[in-house]
């Protein structure tokens, strides 16, 4: 089964973590809680240490 047609995922694919998500996006090993980022560029780790206070 293909995931991808023309660069855009075809199913929802459920990941372990975000750097699995990351590494599928991009192919190789990258740290998923500083890489995912908001559109005002604010990373998944900085939320989650603001939610945490």
């Amino acid at each position: 089964m293909q995931n991808t047609e023309n660069g855009i995922l075809q199913e929802n694919i459920l990941f372990r973590s975000p750097s699995y998500a990351a590494a599928f996006v991009i192919g190789g090993h990258v740290n998923g809680l500083t890489e995912w980022k908001t559109k005002d560029g604010v990373s998944l780790k900085e939320i989650e240490n603001s939610e945490g206070n």
